[in-house]
């Protein structure tokens, strides 16, 4: 049940964070001095950094393993998190913990999914990906929790309970069961990551 739990957990979180975002922009204004640019920017580089970094973070859960893996993604969160919520000024906020985070998910994310294979079997492994599904639906009300947290504490509250959020997602990972890495010895294509990513990047 529990590793179940903390795969859900982690596909709120990043769902979470685009929400938290949405709430803050107000405050970023007011508190950073942020422009209508820098909101559109700290929106498209979360996003631009998750989609172009995906296969690369899939690629490296194959080498070093999915629990590995997802334990990194997990870290690169919290560290985002963190430090959005002590950005002195938007550059911070935006190529700081933007960058973070969006890098973290794409770790995460292809975690999420390569673990579930190796953990359930037959028809509970159906029932973990249906899971994972309706996670995705359920971080819809995620803004309303973060919405109350931001009224009273602001966003530097706001994201510093995410960072929390993760810290522990990371913790309960601790709790995954061991997987067996692949016999033989893989690589990782450098060059043909990088590429990739730079081609989704700039898609």
């Amino acid at each position: 049940m529990l590793p179940i739990l903390v795969l859900i957990m982690a596909q709120m979180g990043t769902s979470g964070d685009n929400g938290a975002l949405g709430l803050a922009n107000q405050q970023l204004v007011d508190v950073l001095g942020a422009t209508t640019p820098d909101i559109q920017l700290a929106n498209m580089v979360y996003s631009l950094m998750a989609g172009a970094f995906m296969v690369a973070g899939g690629l490296m859960g194959t080498i070093i393993g999915w629990r590995t893996n997802f334990r990194m993604g997990a870290a690169l969160c919290a560290a985002g998190e963190l430090v959005m919520a002590l950005s002195p000024n938007m550059t911070v906020f935006i190529w700081g913990g933007r960058i973070l985070v969006g890098f973290g998910a794409s770790f995460m994310i292809p975690s999420v999914l390569g673990l579930i294979p190796f953990i359930y079997h037959g028809k509970n492994r159906v029932l973990a990906f249906g899971c994972i599904g309706a996670a995705s639906g359920l971080s819809a009300f995620l803004p309303l929790f973060l919405g109350i947290v931001m009224q009273f504490g602001g966003f530097r509250v706001t994201y510093g309970v995410l960072a929390v959020y993760f810290v522990l997602v990371l913790a309960l990972s601790l709790k995954l069961p061991a997987i067996q890495k692949p016999a033989e010895k893989l690589k990782f294509d450098g060059l043909g990551t990088g590429i990739a990513a730079v081609g989704l990047f700039l898609f």
